[in-house]
């Protein structure tokens, strides 16, 4: 009997009662009150699986003692004693603070009455069991440290308790609970995760360690470089005295016919020794530059580069012909 009487009771007070709770939106007030009145519309039917879940949408939207208190008689129905007492508590405290005695009295008997019949989980964490970030769940909410080792009540029925760490197995069990009864869960030292399901940890700055450059290249660059050198000596040198050697009045004297390059011995001998020393020096010097110029390019593929090239290469191509040498420097990235 004092179900119904609690149940018509707090319904006639829906629109009267004042809301203490934060304020809802408009949207949220009308949304709560349809809410309301399909759920208490099941409750008359008996249909609490449908009901319940109606005025728990309505309390979340528009918190008012007189839904939570048809919430608690609905999950009373259900058998959820220990979600009605906890109801049952805050509607009498809502009440006790608006100064209405007689439903805060009213409520707290009723609470009284279920606290007695009460499941309980107490979860015992030993010394030593402690690990490093542990999570300690009760059917997938948080237990608090403050509840650990305490008699906490909850509903009738199976309950599942896991535990987690990092670099832990996690551990789970699951206990069922009737009225009344008191259940003791320990929490066991949880195993270490084989080292390769283990997340390994990110460092927090991540150093960049400098590359060292391609010796092999680098004395390449460094072996061309002293022969292109030498080169551009050699060929400096030996046109130097091939301009010494050269006289053009000996052509003028010693030739009775320049156009038809009618020349005594002599003539002819200083002509060839000076061409022979124009095509050296020629020759020396375009090699040293070719060389030099190589030199260059492979000390710059020879840099530490923060990324690999995809592609990289160098082809120097000769080029010989009569009275010259050249050559064709082509590089590739």
């Amino acid at each position: 009997m004092r179900k119904t009487v609690m149940l018509v009771l707090i319904s006639t007070l829906v629109t009267a009662a004042p809301d203490v709770y934060a304020q809802a939106t408009p949207t949220d007030v009308a949304m709560a009150k349809d809410f309301f009145e399909q759920g208490m519309e099941a409750m008359r039917a008996k249909d609490y699986a449908k009901a319940c879940p109606l005025l728990a949408d309505s309390d979340h939207l528009d918190p008012l003692p007189s839904t939570k208190g048809n919430l608690a008689v609905c999950y009373e129905h259900l058998g959820r004693i220990a979600s009605a007492w906890k109801l049952f508590e805050a509607v009498a405290a809502a009440y006790q603070d608006q100064g209405d005695e007689k439903l805060a009295n009213f409520a707290q008997e009723h609470a009284n009455d279920l606290r007695p019949r009460l499941p309980r989980i107490k979860i015992v964490l030993p010394p030593g069991s402690a690990a490093s970030g542990l999570k300690i769940e009760r059917d997938g909410e948080t237990v608090e440290e403050m509840y650990l080792g305490k008699e906490v009540p909850v509903d009738p029925g199976a309950h599942t308790i896991k535990a987690s760490a990092v670099g832990k197995k996690t551990w789970e069990t699951s206990e069922s609970v009737a009225e009344r009864a008191v259940i003791v869960v320990t929490i066991p030292v949880l195993e270490d995760l084989p080292k390769s399901d283990q997340t390994p940890s990110l460092p927090s700055d991540k150093v960049i360690q400098p590359q060292a450059p391609n010796w092999g290249l680098r004395g390449t660059a460094i072996g061309l470089g002293v022969v292109g050198l030498a080169g551009v000596v050699i060929g400096s040198i030996t046109g130097a005295s091939a301009m010494a050697k050269w006289d053009p009045d000996i052509v003028k004297n010693q030739c009775i016919d320049t156009k038809t390059n009618k020349c005594d011995d002599d003539a002819i001998a200083l002509s060839q020794e000076v061409g022979t020393l124009s095509s050296t020096s020629t020759a020396t010097l375009i090699g040293g530059g070719v060389s030099l110029a190589a030199a260059g390019v492979f000390w710059y593929l020879s840099r530490p580069a923060p990324q690999k090239p995809a592609s990289t290469g160098v082809i120097v191509l000769p080029s010989v012909a009569p009275g010259h040498l050249s050559a064709l420097v082509h590089v590739q990235f």
